[in-house]
């Protein structure tokens, strides 16, 4: 073998693998920028309803805000994200939101604060979630059981965009926390509608499944990796909440079955946070004065089918993939 062939040989082998982490992630911050986040779905972008340079929370930082440590909490490194989610009706109508276009600041119809990023989505592909959250513990919200409050405060989304639909009537995935047994829960549902031909889903909450994560904490960083195989026919979840190691340890949880849609052809990535009855004030209810929504985000990665647990696990302590040696040296007789 010559000299040559040895050097490709030993890059090849030894340089590190990060082909399999999609090239808008990880975003962990530091940079302090958004880089490719809280970018307006490609949609509202095409429609021109998304402000310059695309971002949603542009110019809206009182919801969105990049923090910077030790002023603020960070999982790792310099910096996170801090999102601001409360509702403007009896609060003051102090309401900072910025939602799919339009700056809805001062109105009783925002619900949320969140980022997000759309990628191609091919069915019954693999693909691998990862990101660190912490609420702050001057989140303050009520659970309303008339109006069937089973979605809590949704912190991540695998919405679903493109196709002949449109973004659907909801997202197949979600990870939400929640009072609603009378303590603070973890927990996740998926919402599966295995629609055939040209029509699009309609609402059919038979058709969603809890996914339970165990009790939630305050101001502490939890770490989430996701496991999906988004199928209309064979779909898989395994998810995890601090999950240990290279490979996780077992699952917190795992799903199979239909977990998705047809019709679609981007999946969009949302973090941030998310209350659904806050808006519904025209079925007769107003969420009381105080209700808010402090959640904080870092280390959020995304991986193709080729990609792992390992890879996109946003615990600091996670093992960093190995570097090539500095000391080897080609040698030919």
């Amino acid at each position: 073998m010559n000299t040559l062939l040895c050097l490709l040989f030993l890059i090849f082998t030894l340089a590190p693998a990060h082909a399999a982490i999609l090239n808008k992630f990880p975003v962990d911050y530091n940079d302090n920028t958004y880089g490719q986040a809280d970018r307006c779905a490609q949609s509202v972008i095409n429609a021109g309803s998304c402000p310059t340079p695309n971002f949603q929370s542009t110019p809206n930082p009182g919801a969105i805000t990049i923090t910077t440590a030790p002023s603020l909490p960070v999982s790792e490194g310099t910096h996170a994200i801090q999102h601001i989610a409360k509702p403007g009706q009896i609060a003051g109508f102090w309401n900072p939101c910025w939602l799919f276009g339009s700056n809805l600041t001062g109105l009783p119809s925002c619900d949320r604060s969140e980022s997000e990023i759309a990628i191609p989505y091919t069915p019954e592909a693999d693909e691998w979630y990862g990101f660190s959250v912490r609420i702050d513990s001057a989140t303050q919200y009520t659970h309303n059981a008339s109006f069937n409050d089973f979605n809590g405060q949704v912190i991540f989304q695998a919405h679903q965009l493109g196709g002949s639909c449109g973004s659907g009537f909801g997202p197949r995935f979600v990870i939400w926390f929640s009072n609603h047994t009378g303590s603070l829960v973890w927990n996740a549902h998926v919402d599966a509608q295995n629609n055939t031909g040209t029509s699009c889903p309609n609402v059919n909450l038979a058709t969603r499944t809890d996914l339970p994560l165990g009790a939630a904490v305050l101001d502490q960083w939890e770490n989430f990796v996701i496991h999906a195989r988004w199928s209309t026919s064979n779909g898989l979840l395994q998810i995890w909440r601090n999950g240990t190691g290279t490979t996780g340890g077992t699952p917190t949880v795992i799903f199979t079955g239909i977990n998705s849609f047809n019709n679609f052809n981007q999946t969009d990535v949302k973090w941030g946070v998310y209350q659904s009855w806050w808006i519904a004030n025209t079925a007769g209810h107003i969420p009381p004065a105080g209700e808010k929504s402090i959640v904080y985000h870092d280390n959020i990665k995304v991986g193709n089918a080729a990609s792992n647990f390992a890879e996109v696990n946003p615990a600091p302590s996670a093992a960093p993939l190995p570097n090539p040696p500095s000391n080897v040296a080609v040698q030919v007789h």
